[in-house]
């Protein structure tokens, strides 16, 4: 009897961690609708009381500051048109005095120094129009942020902030849209958010092992009955 209830409690486990995942890759396609209608509305000014990043997120704004070239970030293995590169990640000082990370687009390898892409370096006031993005969640594949090194893989204004000494930030992030840059680079263009198939891999895995501790639990059953038959 104890070792039918252990199975029946896994069973009700598995069954839980594969529903589970169904839900989260259903929800996927909700977050994919609502990232694109937002990508496609006009800007409009950034709001001083945009603090909570997800409610914000893919909103399309303009803000008006100054870029600190001289503290860019790099986010390394992004790939534009099937070559290798960084995503330029420049922090801009608003008219308030707050600085906001922007992810300005891609630049190949070979443009990483600042003496390769001068033309990009723009001085004075700018606007910049793009999305506003929440903070990169980190998945299971990919890398931790390493400040001390210099090695970012995702954009983590706090980390970032950090690691730059800044002190007054905004919690998330501008993706720049895709408009032209003096010089052709970087090379800017939004982000939809896009779907992942490992909800539904683990969703499956979690099922074909339930269907394996029913088929146990079946025989554990059907040997109980046989022995007292």
């Amino acid at each position: 009897m104890g070792f039918l209830l252990v199975t029946v409690f896994l069973l009700v486990i598995l069954c839980g961690l594969g529903s589970w995942q169904l839900i989260n890759y259903n929800w996927q396609d909700k977050v994919i609708t609502f990232s694109s209608e937002r990508l496609q509305k006009e800007p409009v000014p950034l709001k001083d009381d945009m603090g909570r990043p997800w409610e914000y997120a893919f909103n399309i704004v303009k803000v008006k500051g100054t870029f600190l070239h001289d503290k860019e970030l790099f986010v390394t293995s992004k790939v534009h048109e099937g070559k290798l590169g960084f995503d330029l990640i420049t922090p801009l000082k608003l008219e308030t005095g707050t600085i906001l990370f922007v992810d300005r687009g891609w630049i190949p390898l070979d443009k990483k120094e600042a003496s390769e892409r001068e033309l990009s370096r723009q001085n004075g006031m700018v606007e910049v129009v793009g999305a506003v993005m929440a903070p990169a969640h980190r998945g299971l594949f990919r890398p931790a942020n390493d400040p001390l090194n210099g090695k970012w893989y995702g954009v983590d204004p706090r980390l970032m902030a950090q690691s730059l000494s800044i002190e007054k930030f905004r919690p998330f992030y501008l993706q720049a849209g895709p408009f032209p840059n003096p010089g052709g680079l970087p090379i800017g263009g939004y982000t939809p958010f896009q779907k992942s198939d490992r909800s539904l891999i683990f969703a499956i895995a979690w099922f074909v092992m339930a269907f394996g501790v029913l088929i146990v639990i079946a025989e554990r059953v059907r040997r109980h009955y046989r022995a007292n038959s």
